[in-house]
Parts: C-alpha cells; sequence; structure tokens
C-alpha cells in the first residue's frame, strides 16, 4: 500500500465491495439524525409557545411522559423485533413515527383550538394533560432519538456492516451523524425563512406556516430514509448472493 492509498484508507476505511452499502448507510443515518435535530428545536419550541403551559411542566412532563413512553416504546420495539428481526423493526417504527407526525401536523395542530381541552386546576400535569398534543409532540420527538436513532438505527448499522467491521466505519457514521446535526442547524437558522416565503407564496410567514414546512421536510425525510435503507438492505442481499454463487462455482471446480 502506497502513500497515497495509506492517506485515503485514513479518511476512507472503506473496501471496494462496501462502497454502496456504507455510502446508503451514511445517508439513513445523515436523515435519522437530521430528523432528530429538527424535532430537538421544534419540540421545545413548541412547548414554550403555548400559553397554558406553565415552564415547570417539562419536569413532570419527562416523568410522567417521557420515562412511561420510553418503557412502552421500548417494549413495543424489542416485541417487534424478536418477531421481525431489526430491519423490520427499523421500518415499520419509521412508519409508526411518520403516522405519528403526520396526524399531528395535519389533523390535529393546526386545529389546537378544537382539541384543547378544559379541566380545571392550576397543576402542571392538568395543563399537560389540557394540551396533551404538544405533550404527544414532546414525547414522540424523545422517542425518536432514544428508539429510531440511539436503538435502531446503530442497531442496523452494526448488523449490516458487521460486528468485525463495525469499529472500522464506526468514525465515518459518527461524522455523518455530526454533520447532520450541523446542516438542522445551519437549514433552521439560515435558510428556513427565506424557504417558506417562497414554498408558502408570503411575505410575511407565521410560526404556524414555518412549522407546517418544517413538519414537511421532516415526513420527506421519514420517505427517504425508508427508500434509502430499502435500497441498502437489497445492496447487500444481492453482495451476499454473489459471494454465495462464488462458492459454489469454487465448490464445483474442486469436485
Amino acid at each position: 500500500m502506497n502513500l497515497i492509498e495509506k492517506i485515503k484508507w485514513f479518511f476512507w476505511p472503506v473496501e471496494q465491495k462496501e462502497q454502496k452499502q456504507t455510502i446508503l448507510m451514511i445517508i439513513v443515518l445523515f436523515l435519522v439524525s437530521f430528523v432528530y435535530s429538527i424535532l430537538r428545536t421544534l419540540k421545545i419550541t413548541i412547548l414554550l409557545a403555548d400559553p397554558t403551559l406553565p415552564s415547570q411542566a417539562l419536569s413532570y412532563l419527562k416523568i410522567f411522559g417521557i420515562m412511561p413512553a420510553a418503557i412502552v416504546f421500548t417494549w413495543f420495539a424489542i416485541k417487534i423485533q424478536t418477531t421481525v428481526g431489526q430491519r423490520k423493526t427499523f421500518f415499520i417504527m419509521n412508519a409508526v413515527f411518520a403516522l405519528i407526525f403526520s396526524i399531528l401536523t395535519f389533523c390535529v395542530l393546526p386545529y389546537q383550538e378544537a382539541f384543547h381541552l378544559h379541566f380545571s386546576g392550576q397543576h402542571e400535569l392538568i395543563s399537560l394533560l389540557n394540551s396533551w398534543y404538544i405533550t404527544i409532540f414532546y414525547v414522540a420527538a424523545e422517542m425518536w432519538s432514544s428508539i429510531m436513532l440511539n436503538m435502531l438505527c446503530w442497531g442496523v448499522i452494526i448488523e449490516i456492516t458487521g460486528h468485525k467491521d463495525s469499529p472500522r466505519l464506526y468514525s465515518i457514521f459518527s461524522l455523518a451523524a455530526n454533520l447532520a446535526t450541523y446542516a438542522a442547524g445551519w437549514w433552521g437558522s439560515s435558510t428556513i425563512k427565506a424557504q417558506v416565503k417562497y414554498f408558502m407564496n408570503t411575505n410575511n410567514p407565521t410560526w404556524d406556516q414555518s412549522l407546517l414546512y418544517q413538519m414537511i421536510v421532516l415526513l420527506i425525510c421519514q420517505a427517504l430514509i425508508m427508500v434509502f435503507f430499502h435500497v441498502a438492505i437489497s445492496s447487500q442481499s444481492d453482495r451476499h448472493q454473489k459471494t454465495l454463487s462464488k462458492k459454489v462455482r469454487l465448490g464445483l471446480k474442486e469436485c
């Protein structure tokens, strides 16, 4: 291995046969991390924008909302995983989150006043119950981080790349996740206002229009996750099939 190849291997330690599959999984991780970064900002903004929710409500939400949801979602994901495998679980859970965010985006959040409950009382838990749609959004955003990013996405990366090869490729995938965070931050702070003006055809976009646009982008990313992950799985299956064919041919020659 000459100097140029050593430098190339240092920055891109991927073998030729792994190129396509690795690039596809990098895109999947980038998109999952990009969605996580969008949700991380939106969940706080939506919570603080509701005048009926006191600032102390977040502490109660973490205890009585996120902790039980983490137990339920983890149990549900593991139950599916033991039945259909980790890869199909990734598809199913992504579809579940897409369904939740679609219902909230198009059916609930635009009509918050109609869905707002009016239980009496000053306790933070009652406020969270009255604004149940915001509670669900915040919890779902947290679960995307715990289930989709940390549990399933990294799990399928290790499964597809293999336990022996995953340490070698870990730095590349970590870089992709970090770049997604920076890209989402840049997109949210620098370009989103101009994009909302263009696509929503308005000079003074409202918060509701900005939220709708961000959620549409988020749902598009979720759809792309499904597409690229499917192609990555198909690519691995084709490569595995070719390897088996070569072994069969070698075996026949030896006979």
